[in-house]
């Protein structure tokens, strides 16, 4: 397979020069494809025998070579292969036979990624669905543990050069504040060209119902065109983008909707400066600022529930004293064991959800209850991890760790929502 061929070649895949002495050359029905090296070409094929060769002529990728994160993660040898084999990780969770966990994926350049990353992942064999947001790359993916696992998921998204981690409330809130600064500056340049915007178009409404002069009225035209137009072009641009790659991938969506609404006002209006009619600037401006506004506030309020989850995780103690042969010892909380005794001294919160074995003591459970009242507990009762224990010292023998505790079921559920899509956002997309 591997040849010599002139420089000044680009590699078909990663679209890097390609090096005369270690340029790889791959065998298509259709012409011969360069490629800068094994992998490249690797990738190619898999991509190849999967049907999605599409994908090169859908993506539209600004940097080209291995994305700097793959090549970081590389380095720091960030692994998944040992999920499923044995006790389950913090970022799997169970539900019966279906499996779920929440991941990070490095690598993704454009919506073609997405893309090609889902339809690879749901062709393997025992995968339920995979759901990936573009704005902050977390992937949801579900599968049933007895036809597969998450380290063979992960593999197949390597194998077409993209790479994955667990996913954590921190990666998340990071993305939601890089996104919310983003929407803030194009929400904030869309008021001003809006309000710019309205000091022309007052004067037009004043001229229909008064008369205005040809020339006053071409002036004042002008000026709210040139104010509407960063509006579209800046302020509206991810909506142009979304729907640019949701018209090219055959999919409609509402980007679509608010891109053919706000262009269909401004093009009017241009065609009917020509012919003396009446213009709607104002109108174009105002679906995207209106639309930017509803999205930061929506984004907004993604943010303080992801800090909420944040503040809820941190609760819970990282340190637990086990109880051993009537001895103490103070252990990262991790290592903890369901069955295990530990010991919650007055004024320490809970490491884990448990049940009273010995002692007697009130506990602060508010933060799943609501409750204000501390509730008493004795020998016999459940505790819920990150619950303020009272005046008594107890004994509790571990029933859930983990993933498994009442306290991360509840951010679990928390980033679940973020992430869903509401029954009627589906079916006002599909109308």
């Amino acid at each position: 397979m591997p040849a010599l061929r002139t420089t000044g070649l680009i590699c078909h895949h990663c679209l890097l020069p390609v090096n005369e002495r270690d340029q790889v050359i791959g065998e298509d029905a259709s012409d011969d494809k360069v490629f800068c090296c094994r992998a490249c070409y690797s990738i190619y094929r898999m991509i190849r025998e999967e049907g999605l060769e599409d994908f090169y002529q859908k993506r539209d990728w600004k940097d080209h070579g291995i994305p700097a994160s793959i090549k970081e993660m590389q380095s720091n040898d960030c692994d998944l292969t040992e999920v499923d084999q044995g006790s389950p990780l913090p970022h799997v969770n169970e539900n019966g036979e279906v499996r779920e966990a929440e991941l990070m994926i490095n690598g993704i350049r454009c919506a073609s990624c997405i893309w090609l990353i889902e339809k690879i992942v749901e062709r393997t064999n025992g995968v339920v669905s995979i759901r990936i947001n573009f704005a902050t790359h977390q992937a949801h993916i579900g599968w049933v543990g007895a036809k597969t696992n998450l380290a063979r998921i992960v593999d197949r998204i390597r194998s077409i050069g993209y790479a994955a981690s667990p996913f954590t409330p921190a990666a998340r809130e990071t993305a939601l504040n890089e996104q919310n600064r983003d929407l803030l500056i194009r929400l904030g340049t869309a008021v001003f060209f809006s309000m710019q915007l309205m000091l022309p178009s007052l004067g037009l409404y004043a001229g229909y119902f008064q008369g205005i002069d040809a020339h006053t009225r071409s002036m004042l035209e002008m000026a709210a065109g040139l104010a509407c137009t960063p509006v579209l072009l800046y302020s509206g641009w991810p909506f142009l983008r979304g729907a640019y790659f949701a018209l090219r991938n055959k999919t409609l969506s509402m980007d679509v909707l608010i891109t053919m609404g706000s262009w269909s006002a401004f093009l009017l209006s241009i065609e009917h400066m020509r012919s003396g009619k009446e213009v709607y600037f104002d109108t174009a401006a105002m679906i995207i600022t209106l639309v930017l506004l509803g999205k930061f506030l929506e984004n907004t309020a993604k943010q303080k529930a992801s800090q909420t989850v944040s503040r809820l995780l941190m609760l819970q103690p990282t340190t637990a004293r086990i109880v051993r042969n009537e001895d103490r010892f103070l252990v990262n909380a991790a290592d903890i064991r369901r069955g295990e005794l530990i010991e919650v001294r007055p004024g320490e919160r809970m490491p884990m959800d448990g049940i009273i074995r010995k002692g007697r003591t009130e506990v602060d459970e508010s933060l799943v209850t609501g409750e204000s009242q501390p509730r008493e507990k004795t020998a016999g009762s459940g505790v819920v991890a990150g619950s303020m224990n009272g005046l008594g010292t107890i004994v509790v023998e571990v029933t859930r760790v983990g993933e498994e505790t009442i306290l991360a079921q509840i951010a679990r559920l928390v980033e679940h929502a973020q992430t869903a899509s509401a029954p009627i956002q589906r079916i006002a997309d599909r109308v």
